[in-house]
């Protein structure tokens, strides 16, 4: 089943919720894609690093572990940073992940440094401008993993609570249904609707056809029959 998520408010949290932990964050969805929800890119390693092709392989082995698995864990990139990825369920069916980091190990330091000073050197960035934006990065150890885990799971607990992140289905059934009961006698119109639930017309207008082969207009039309 596809999953919907309130772009707008999940990145507002998003945003609030890295400046705290000072990395990165981003959810997948089930078929290991990457979503728009997520607060601002990684600068250090899309500006220093710039190799999809190497970092994406391990996300993606990373990403099948964390299926099998279904429990947290961190692991470690091919330029040595560390990731932590986290599995959450909708239902049986439906699930996403979702992912923090970067973060540096400050023992390897050493070995850290030098893939990244190759990897300038074949991007043509400064070297030096790369070790000072290195230190800024966020240090690893077992008690900040813990402190994000807490965190993130408030985070989509509260997205789950909220409607932030729900199945396609559920929305339609649990909340646009019982509204639109509710206020057939008002003569609602599409845009009182998608007002209400911080949607676009368009994205009312697209569930109606997606999922019931019908316009919005018709479906309401056809509440109103029922409920009569």
């Amino acid at each position: 089943m596809e999953i919907l998520y309130d772009y707008k408010k999940l990145n507002k949290l998003l945003t609030s919720l890295s400046a705290i932990i000072n990395s990165n964050i981003c959810i997948y969805d089930e078929n290991f894609n990457g979503t728009n929800v997520a607060n601002l890119e990684d600068v250090f390693c899309s500006r220093y690093i710039k190799n999809g092709k190497i970092c994406g392989g391990s996300d993606a082995k990373a990403l099948l572990h964390s299926t099998l698995s279904k429990k947290p864990f961190y692991y470690e990139c091919p330029f040595g940073f560390i990731e932590i990825l986290i599995y959450y369920e909708l239902d049986k069916q439906t699930v996403f992940y979702v992912c923090v980091g970067p973060f540096r190990n400050p023992e390897k330091r050493e070995a850290q440094l030098k893939k990244i000073k190759a990897s300038c050197k074949i991007n043509n960035e400064s070297f030096e401008d790369a070790l000072r934006d290195y230190d800024k990065v966020a240090i690893f150890s077992e008690k900040m993993y813990n402190n994000v885990l807490n965190i993130i799971d408030s985070f989509v607990l509260l997205s789950k609570h909220e409607k932030y992140i729900h199945i396609k289905n559920n929305f339609l059934v649990d909340q646009l249904d019982p509204y639109l009961l509710e206020n057939i006698e008002k003569k609602i119109n599409i845009d009182d609707v998608a007002k209400h639930f911080y949607f676009s017309t368009k994205q009312l207008e697209y569930s109606g056809i997606i999922i019931f082969s019908q316009k919005f207009k018709r479906y309401v039309a056809k509440k109103i029959h029922h409920k009569i």
